[in-house]
């Protein structure tokens, strides 16, 4: 027997899984990536997920992910950026351009960890660009790249002090991984070690 709540979200979950595949569908024969207009609006899903909009949330969050799109998210509400379904949901890393092709990315914002693979094209001569949102990473960040190339860290005029990764593959043909961490939180200076 399954609970109200579950119900409520598998009702949601099929409705998002339908009308994101027909509009997946029309992409493709129309030959243009999809991008959704506008979503949000998760103070009215509080009430189909009993005052808990966060899985709603992840929910289509990681369908953009499966199907690789992207949306806007509209909010008439203020401090978005301090509200859980923000953080790691609607802010995360994830490739604006790559140089290449996409083979795959996910984020996990349990544990911060961004992986991004792709595969260069010598012939591009381009830059490969990940946005990256301080909210995600607020002690500072790792970036691991395999193999080893270099790349840069810039600070967003427009958007600080959120950052672009830009990673520059004209010397490589083998296929990119990416990964990216979050730096330890530091230990508080009220903790005192025992002798």
């Amino acid at each position: 027997h399954l609970s109200i709540r579950r119900q409520r979200q598998m009702c949601i979950e099929t409705v998002l899984e339908l009308t994101v595949g027909k509009l997946i569908a029309h992409a493709k024969a129309l030959g243009v990536p999809l991008f959704i207009g506008e979503w949000g609006n998760l103070e009215n899903v509080d009430q189909m997920y009993l005052k808990d909009p966060l899985p709603a949330a992840r929910l289509f969050r990681d369908i953009m992910e499966a199907h690789r799109f992207n949306a806007a998210y509209w909010s008439y509400q203020k401090d978005l950026d301090r509200r859980p379904s923000f953080a790691g949901i609607i802010a995360r890393p994830y490739p604006q351009r790559i140089a290449g092709k996409l083979l795959d990315y996910t984020y996990h914002p349990d544990d911060g960890v961004f992986i991004c693979h792709w595969q260069p094209e010598p012939v591009a001569n381009a830059d490969s660009i990940f946005f990256i949102p301080d909210i995600c990473y607020p002690c500072g960040m790792q970036v691991i790249l395999e193999p080893k190339i270099p790349y840069q860290l810039q600070t967003i005029v427009s958007d600080k002090p959120n950052k672009q990764l830009i990673i520059t593959t004209s010397q490589t043909t083998n296929e990119i991984k990416l990964i990216i961490r979050p730096e330890p939180k530091p230990l508080s200076s009220s903790v005192v070690s025992q002798p």
